[in-house]
């Protein structure tokens, strides 16, 4: 194993041709076995039902549960549920009906099915078989100590954020959404050349968290859905279809099945404008920030706008900038920061900041301004108005309100209220037309923060309703309202079933460096879906160590910045330049929408993405090495031109 400090990155392996075995289920007394070409399944039936071999035919092992309830502090694991009836078994399809102990008055419905695919398709149905509504917690699958052959050599590929590729020890778990906005995890051995991935099939945005624990002895992973849907006398909850797939190869396999499925129904609701994917560097702008790290434009002592003096100096530090992000001019003395966006006059009025934004356009910049999500200030017209209906609630019944000592107390606003996702697309529109901007931003909508749960109980949603489901209405509804060639951004990349409402993010992903187990930095958002445009946050205040890296990774993942208040050195202002230098002038390349991440390279330490456009394709080298590295880097096809950018 590598030494703490440096990278261990396993040697890619290719998916082998499976023997001609077709999917078939077999059942007797005590034992059922779901297989195909690609895998044995077998399940014991008697005294209860538990997971024998996840496939063994293959050293695929791992524990005896594939499900547990929990109810309170109470757990209900799968493998100590018995079954109620014969197990269901219709072609390569089967149903069985799995009762817990008496002192849960649930069922739970499993069907398995084998296809021709390595893909092992699940779904479970919880069904309340009590008098009184039942709240259960359910982690569906839950996999517990998962290794193939030696777990030593276990690794793991937890697409987070900042994608985590390791065999070390270490425990991963966020929510579907910013922090993990795909829906798979991946599990393999490089030496044995076997993968298994875990991976929800759900386009609706329903809540859960995705964990992996690595340990000594193997992994521990699953998918927790909360209890927060109550389950009527009677009801049933199904939760969201999910496969496991076992199979031949490493992480890369389930990251292409993932993307394969994911390109049946990612499809943008709106047109994506182009002019959007070809921004390198989004720079935010202040009008009136008392921040010593920033200049703002305004100038209150004269009264004036300084566009082309603040650009004249950024400009000679960082090269050129394509689009000019406002933050501030929507602050109000009277009305508050949110809310409202509609008193411009501590900038100098609506029509001098509209010259402003004429000015940055004429040096070539788009331009677009910022709105929040969720906050609306206190003392703003819309809380006045609405606050009461549309306000979140809070665990103890109040009105859910931030900041509340300061000068500016601002109530939470409750997505799953249509008024209030009406307002946001309407005040979105309002800013296009008034000012003519390019973009619009929707501030905290790539989270599913639990500081956003409303616990109201006459809202019409689950308690506590937690945001991402209402998080992709309201992202959907303010895209169509607005014309097609403005973009509309969020903070942080949102999960799946929101992006592909969206045009992009900017994110913090590139802070999260904690190598060893995040070589490269890896966005798989970024490959999955390469047409939405990701800028990560690259600094936003003095250049300091690790910022001098941030732009390298920007560069091997093809990711555009977005900057924010930089003050740089010599040595960074001359790296940031010429990186942008490098997206802007193969900027086609850059946004292949077959971009590959982590490319099988011909000498450890190297990290590689690919770019492969029209014109051209690009490599992205970074060596991850602590350590001059010399030798083969890419193996590459014969006749080809080849030089170094």
């Amino acid at each position: 194993m590598a030494a703490a400090c440096e990278p261990d990155t396993p040697p890619p392996i290719e998916a082998e041709a499976p023997p001609s075995v077709p999917p078939r289920i077999t059942a007797g007394d005590d034992e059922l076995t779901v297989e195909n070409a690609h895998y044995a399944v077998r399940f014991g039936l008697s005294p209860t039902f538990r997971v024998l071999s996840l496939d063994g035919r293959h050293g695929v092992a791992c524990g005896p549960g594939l499900f547990m309830a929990r109810r309170g502090l109470d757990y209900y694991p799968s493998d100590e549920m018995t079954l109620a009836g014969a197990p269901r078994i219709e072609g390569s399809r089967v149903t069985l009906r799995l009762r817990p102990p008496e002192d849960l008055s649930a069922d739970f419905e499993l069907t398995l099915q084998a296809d021709e695919s390595p893909e092992l398709r699940m779904t479970l149905v919880v069904e309340n078989r009590g008098d009184e509504p039942l709240a259960l917690a359910v982690s569906f699958p839950e996999l517990r100590g998962l290794r193939i052959a030696d777990a030593s050599d276990t690794w793991y590929f937890y697409p987070s954020h900042c994608a985590r590729l390791s065999r070390r020890p270490g425990a991963n778990r966020w929510p579907y959404g910013g922090r993990f906005p795909l829906q798979f995890f991946s599990v393999f051995n490089p030496r044995a050349g076997r993968g298994v991935y875990v991976c929800t099939r759900d386009t609706s945005g329903s809540d859960r968290d995705y964990w992996l624990n690595k340990r000594l002895d193997g992994i521990d992973a699953g998918i927790d859905y909360p209890d927060s849907l109550s389950i009527p006398p009677g009801g049933r909850r199904e939760l969201p279809p999910t496969v496991i797939g076992l199979h031949s190869g490493d992480w890369r396999q389930a990251f292409e099945a993932y993307r394969d499925w994911a390109r049946t129904w990612y499809v943008p609701g709106n047109h994506r404008p182009e002019w959007f994917r070809n921004v390198t560097h989004m720079r935010t702008y202040w009008t009136q920030t008392e921040n010593p790290n920033v200049r703002p434009v305004y100038d209150v002592e004269s009264g004036e706008y300084r566009v082309d003096e603040i650009l004249d100096a950024e400009e000679q530090g960082f090269g050129r900038i394509d689009y000019a992000h406002f933050f501030d001019y929507r602050i109000s003395e009277r009305y508050g920061r949110w809310g409202d966006y509609d008193d411009f006059s501590a900038i100098g009025g609506a029509e001098a900041f509209s010259d402003c934004l004429r000015q940055f356009e004429r040096r070539g910049c788009r331009t677009g301004l910022y709105m929040e999500g969720f906050l609306a200030s206190l003392k703003s017209k819309v809380a006045a108005e609405h606050g009461d209906e549309w306000g979140m609630r809070s665990r103890g019944g109040g009105p859910l309100v931030k900041w509340p000592d300061s000068d500016d107390p601002t109530l939470a606003m409750c997505l799953f209220f249509p008024g209030w996702r009406q307002h946001l697309a309407q005040v979105a529109v309002r800013l296009r037309r008034q000012f003519d901007v390019d973009g619009i931003y929707l501030d905290e909508f790539g989270f599913n923060s639990s500081g956003y749960f409303c616990w109201s109980a006459e809202h019409g949603h689950p308690v506590p309703g937690r945001p991402l489901t209402a998080v992709v209405a309201a992202i959907r509804e303010v895209k169509e309202a607005l014309p097609e060639d403005v973009a509309l951004y969020t903070e942080e990349c949102p999960a799946d079933v929101a992006s592909r409402h969206a045009d992009g993010a900017f994110g913090y992903y590139l802070s999260f460096n904690e190598q060893p187990h995040t070589p490269g930095r890896l966005n798989a958002h970024r490959f999955a879906f390469p047409e939405f445009h990701l800028l990560p946050y690259s600094a936003h205040a003095v250049a300091q160590g690790n910022f001098i890296d941030q732009p390298k990774f920007a560069l091997l993942n093809g990711l555009a910045f977005y900057t924010s208040g930089i003050i740089l050195e010599p040595q960074g202002e001359r790296l940031f330049r010429e990186i942008v230098k490098v997206l802007q002038d193969h900027r086609e390349a850059f946004n292949s929408p077959d971009a590959a991440p982590l490319l099988a390279g011909e000498t450890p330490g190297l990290l590689v993405n690919c770019f492969p456009g029209a014109e051209e394709t690009v490599y992205a080298v970074f060596n991850a090495a602590w350590h001059t590295v010399r030798g083969p880097v890419l193996r590459l096809p014969a006749g080809g031109r080849y030089e170094a950018i």
